[in-house]
């Protein structure tokens, strides 16, 4: 889609690619990187409780068990949404935290709060598109049981998913969206990372590995990357890479589509007033 066609969708259509309070207020990001985000949302018709628009084959509303398994797609897709949301309005904080007067100690206290969460909610992000391609693509359930446990599963588990099915090109945006991550991963299993932290500036090591422990930081740490930029450049670039799934997930005969016709469901849209009785399109 490009950005012409974005700029076209009326996205002031009742009913069209609208959302609650809190999608309306971060919907100037998601429509500019993650349109098919809310393209999925509307094909699927996704909802938080059992729907008469999720039917059979026959034409017939979907049983209990059915419908569970598409609530909770339905939730799987809004937490991608959320934790993005989640990791803006945290480095929204940790940016305004670095720049406002306060104690040395405090400001770099509560610009690596900031920080940490931000990546923290990212992850969460990811770990949630990453379920919906174990689920759609892969055809995995949306929980695998563990003796009386349910489990999700993990970007490995979705990295595994699309070795095994040869979709090299789901497989490459999952490795890139784990290069956005590595400062996450370094923070929840080593928990520090060298850092300048002064009125204004938040610097971070530009060359920063995760496990890479320096012990001689002055010689061996590099100061040159503004924090802040990072971070956001870094969440823009996984919603990017978020839209390129979810591209292949729900243009019309795509993945979600396969899915559905592979479980024997359909999704009516004969009473969908906002794409006028029809299937959205993108």
């Amino acid at each position: 889609m490009s950005n012409d066609q974005v700029a076209a969708i009326n996205f002031n259509k009742p009913g069209a690619y609208r959302g609650d309070i809190v999608e309306e207020t971060f919907k100037g990001f998601t429509v500019a990187h993650m349109p098919f985000w809310w393209h999925f949302r509307e094909v699927l018709r996704a909802s938080q409780r059992e729907a008469l628009y999720w039917i059979d084959s026959k034409g017939l509303k979907l049983p209990e068990r059915d419908q569970k398994e598409l609530v909770a797609l339905s939730l799987i897709h809004y937490h991608v949404y959320l934790g993005l949301a989640e990791a803006i309005s945290f480095f929204e904080l940790m940016g305004y935290e670095v720049h406002r007067t306060s104690p040395h100690g405090w400001r770099a206290f509560e610009t690596k709060k900031f920080w940490k969460a931000g990546y923290s909610s990212l992850y969460s992000s990811f770990n949630a598109i990453c379920n919906i391609v174990c689920v759609v693509i892969g055809g995995m359930p949306v929980f695998r049981q563990k003796g009386s446990r349910a489990w999700s599963y993990s970007p490995a588990d979705a990295r595994k998913a699309a070795a095994m099915l040869k979709n090299a090109d789901v497989l490459e945006i999952l490795k890139n969206c784990d290069k956005q991550l590595e400062i996450r991963n370094h923070l929840d299993h080593f928990w520090l990372m060298w850092s300048v932290i002064n009125k204004g500036i938040f610097l971070i090591d530009g060359n920063m590995k995760k496990g890479h422990i320096a012990i001689h930081p002055r010689q061996e740490i590099n100061y040159n990357t503004d924090a802040v930029v990072h971070a956001l450049n870094q969440l823009q670039q996984l919603a990017e890479n978020y839209d390129k799934l979810y591209r292949m997930l729900s243009v019309t005969d795509g993945h979600l589509d396969q899915y559905l016709l592979k479980k024997g469901w359909m999704v009516d849209y004969s009473d969908y007033a906002a794409h006028d009785g029809k299937r959205p399109l993108p």
